[in-house]
């Protein structure tokens, strides 16, 4: 089940760095999701993520169905039927709400524009802010062209055995 991404994630990596839409250059990143990725004197642009849920996750739209039931109620009450044989509210009898139970799965991927020509040798914050700087210039300037790696994607998978609910056949 899909959940987010950032906007900018389904544009190419030339349309990003001519727009100019990114607002740092990066050289690590540490998450809360727990993707990171290492200082390794390459600077990069972080371009945006997505998230993917088990399909048996959180009741998302859990408010949304009391609300609808709630008024349900009230319009049968304001009818004044006793039954839901009317055609205005026939509904058939759900013995189970959703077949939502919680799982706590998640795919997390992000998408980030490496940087090699501006490669740092010395890991200091000077020689780092010098190279951002001059990348920041390029980037900004329309007619020199900015070489870049290749795009990463980077994808972090829950286990397994974290899925939550029925059996699940399991293959390693």
């Amino acid at each position: 089940m899909y959940l987010h991404n950032t906007r900018l994630f389904e544009k190419s990596p030339q349309d990003i760095v001519k727009e100019g839409t990114f607002k740092k250059v990066l050289w690590s990143l540490a998450s809360e999701k727990g993707i990171s990725i290492p200082n390794t004197g390459v600077p990069f642009v972080f371009v945006g993520k997505k998230v993917w849920a088990c399909h048996q996750g959180p009741d998302r739209d859990k408010k949304d169905k009391e609300r609808k039931s709630k008024k349900r109620e009230e319009q049968n009450k304001a009818a004044n039927t006793d039954h839901n044989f009317s055609k205005q509210g026939r509904k058939r009898n759900l013995i189970q709400a959703a077949k939502k139970v919680d799982c706590p799965a998640e795919v997390h991927m992000i998408y980030i524009l490496q940087f090699d020509d501006y490669k740092v040798t010395k890991q200091t914050e000077w020689q780092r802010k010098l190279a951002a700087k001059k990348l920041r210039q390029h980037l900004a300037n329309s007619t020199t062209s900015v070489s870049m790696s290749s795009p990463k994607f980077i994808l972090k998978l829950s286990p397994l055995n974290s899925h939550e609910g029925p059996d699940i056949p399991l293959k390693e």
